[in-house]
């Protein structure tokens, strides 16, 4: 199954009556993959307030591809989701030593996380007239310009 060059294939079969349409019996679908092609993409710094703790991490925009891999060998060896959950511990020797990021760096991404989360809970705590009152007052500031 692993070998030859296909990455992905989808195939439809129909039958043709009198060469004229297909018929209306039922078609076979069928959908098969072979290889996989993986991305290495570097962690850096996030900024997701849904973060419980610790600082958020989150993967770059930058590259690198690694040779493809045959499928059976991908769904031996790939992780369980569960088990791809970094620890605080794990995310800060990441961000520090794999990332580069400084402690001070990383203490004000906190910090910006925690402000936006406050934000969160007193939107949430608001009550419908206040939320009425905040639109109606952006509405206002949009109309001067």
């Amino acid at each position: 199954m692993c070998k030859g060059s296909k990455r992905q294939s989808v195939g439809f079969q129909y039958s043709i009556s009198d060469g004229a349409a297909p018929s209306r019996g039922p078609h076979k679908k069928t959908v098969s993959f072979s290889d996989v092609n993986i991305r290495h993409y570097p962690m850096t710094l996030g900024d997701n307030p849904s973060c419980r703790s610790g600082p958020p991490v989150q993967i770059g925009w930058t590259y690198t591809e690694a040779p493809p891999v045959c499928m059976e060998s991908f769904e031996q060896y790939r992780n369980n989701r569960k088990d791809m959950t970094l620890s605080v511990e794990s995310r800060w020797e990441i961000l520090e030593s794999g990332a580069g990021c400084s402690t001070k760096q990383v203490l004000n991404a906190q910090m910006e996380i925690a402000k936006i989360r406050k934000k969160r809970e007193q939107s949430l705590k608001a009550t419908p007239a206040e939320r009425v009152e905040k639109i109606l007052s952006k509405a206002r500031k949009m109309s001067r310009f």
